[in-house]
């Protein structure tokens, strides 16, 4: 048997504690006041995002912000010196 930090068995089920995805006190209680104050951080950064008086970059990154919670985060890939992989770059201007 192994065992972990906790010192429970790794065999054996887990059976206490918060269910995973339950939020914790914290997260809870800020969830709970900002609902009480009727708001909502992502509808508001998404608000800033699409309103035409919001400067570009920080269009860019209200939707670099929004992205990580309707995808996935893109894992970093490892090139080494003597991999047979051709790499191409294109750059795009776009705008004026």
């Amino acid at each position: 048997m192994e065992w972990n930090r906790s010192l429970r068995c790794q065999e054996l089920a887990k059976t206490a504690g918060r269910q995973r995805g339950t939020p914790n006190r914290a997260t809870y209680e800020l969830a709970a006041k900002l609902d009480k104050l009727g708001c909502d951080p992502i509808l508001g950064i998404a608000e800033i995002a699409v309103s035409p008086e919001t400067p570009p970059d920080l269009t860019v990154r209200c939707y670099a912000e929004l992205a990580q919670y309707v995808h996935a985060k893109r894992k970093a890939v490892e090139i080494r010196p003597g991999d047979d992989h051709e790499i191409r770059v294109t750059t795009e201007r776009i705008g004026a």
